[in-house]
């Protein structure tokens, strides 16, 4: 198969994510392998192949028709949970005009208790998200949203479905703006009610706004008035005059405050929608786009132990070196697996080699049938370190193998050398390869081992080497062909 398939869309790769969990519960099918062993000659990336694996399984109708359902259900489950916000928010202005049952209103109590915690909460929501944006991750907000939608979910919703989506959208940056667009929406709702049940307050009864004091005085409730009105004046909204808001206060002349109830209420209106709903709307928005952004740039976490293994499969770790004789006649040449560009560097190239923490007669690069490379040493101390790293940087930009031996423990430095090398190299020019599994095999337990292997592919991928530029050999014992 040498057909470049379609790049993985969001949805294919969620689907990818409830194979995923299936898998690693029930194991691999058996049923898999001609598919795999045909994926493994596609001139495609490793997570293309991964999606387009998950694609062909027999499950994949039925795990993409349940996160269809799943999504139709959650789609329902914030509908309802913002009619619910549109009643409270209703709810809340008609019990604040019930307290004024002789239609006598103080304006700026009013409007703090409809905008006064709102304001605090989007300040609050604001500081999070410029100070620390990673935070809603582990807030006990996300906590609560999730085990409030697994507990109104239906329980008869398909498992994995359900696991893939709690665990993709509670990655970031998805979860962050999912919560962003979820808190905006339910704020928005809510005062959306609230501006209804204000207007129709104002539609049916009679009100007239004052506004009381004991220690400030006209000049301060004059300044504050005719700081509310400048944003509703750009939208051509009247702002009322010094001697009208001074006419206003409790007490005066009834003939005054008959004349500007309807700027008052318009205010009112302006205020609710300018400081309350247009904020909201506008960030609803912007949390919207930045997760419909988010969706499309998710990619699989291609470190992660599952997809180490699945990459196994699709593409055998071993490799035929050739044989070398114990006399000084040339290795026999074996057919070697060159057929995977997305794993190999190209054999017409020629590569540089760099051997890290390496004894030389360990060896295990490169194939027979590639070009002898170019030295660029064994990095093993300090000094010889700093030598092969400024060898690198004189390198052209050719192919690049850093060689380790698997029984090197993935430390911090590592992975920061690793991040060294790459600073100034293009990341598609660089591969890593892990030699030793049968010597790691000869000093640890399976299990260990793998966790090694996991461990080392980690870091590779921290440095900035992509998973499918990590190769696994296995250098050859004399007289002997070398398989890992």
């Amino acid at each position: 198969m040498t057909g470049v398939h379609p790049r993985p869309t969001f949805d294919q790769r969620l689907l990818t994510q409830a194979v995923r969990n299936v898998e690693e519960r029930e194991g691999f099918s058996a049923a898999a392998a001609p598919l795999e062993n045909q994926l493994a000659t596609a001139e495609d990336s490793l997570e293309t192949r991964i999606v387009y694996r998950a694609g062909q399984l027999d499950l994949a109708p039925g795990l993409k028709a349940a996160l269809e359902q799943l999504r139709k259900r959650v789609r329902w489950l914030v509908i309802i949970a913002l009619v619910v916000m549109l009643l409270a928010g209703a709810l809340a202005v008609s019990q604040a005009f019930v307290r004024s049952p002789d239609g006598t209103v103080n304006f700026f109590w009013l409007l703090l208790s409809l905008l006064g915690i709102n304001l605090l909460a989007l300040l609050l929501w604001s500081l999070v998200m410029v100070l620390r944006p990673a935070t809603a991750q582990g807030s006990s907000l996300a906590a609560l949203v999730f085990a409030g939608l697994r507990r109104f979910l239906p329980h008869g919703a398909e498992p994995h479905a359900l696991a893939a989506w709690f665990r993709v959208y509670t990655t970031e940056p998805l979860l962050r703006w999912f919560l962003g667009s979820l808190v905006q929406g339910i704020w928005l709702a809510y005062l959306s009610g609230g501006v209804l049940m204000v207007l129709l307050q104002l539609l049916s009864r009679q009100f007239d706004f004052v506004w009381e004091t004991t220690l400030l005085g006209d000049q301060a409730f004059i300044g504050l008035t005719s700081w509310l009105a400048s944003v509703p004046a750009i939208f051509g909204f009247d702002s009322l005059s010094p001697e009208q808001v001074a006419g206003s206060r409790l007490g005066t002349n009834p003939e005054m405050l008959a004349s500007v109830r309807s700027q008052w209420a318009a205010l009112l209106l302006a205020s609710l929608v300018c400081y309350g709903l247009l904020p909201r709307l506008l960030l609803l928005l912007l949390c919207g786009w930045r997760l419909r952004r988010a969706e499309a740039r998710y990619r699989l976490d291609l470190f992660e132990p599952y997809f180490i293994t699945l990459q196994q499969r699709l593409h055998p770790l071993s490799r035929q070196l050739g044989v070398v004789d114990a006399d000084d006649a040339p290795p026999g040449s074996a057919d070697v697996m060159v057929n995977t560009p997305a794993f190999m560097p190209p054999s017409g190239e020629k590569i540089a080699w760099l051997g890290l923490d390496l004894p030389e007669e360990q060896r295990g690069w490169p194939p027979a049938n590639y070009p002898e490379p170019r030295q660029v040493g064994v990095a093993s101390d300090r000094a010889s370190r700093e030598i092969a790293l400024q060898r690198v940087r004189e390198l052209d930009a050719g192919p690049l193998v850093v060689e380790v031996l698997l029984s090197c423990s993935p430390d911090r430095g590592i992975g920061r050398y690793l991040q060294r090398l790459l600073e100034k190299r293009d990341p598609s020019q660089t591969w890593l390869a892990l030699s030793g599994r049968e010597q790691l095999a000869g000093q640890l337990t399976g299990p260990d081992v793998e966790q090694r292997i996991w461990d080392w592919h980690r870091l590779a991928g921290e440095a900035g080497i992509a998973a499918d530029h990590i190769i696994h050999l296995e250098p050859p014992s004399r007289g002997e062909t070398g398989l890992l």
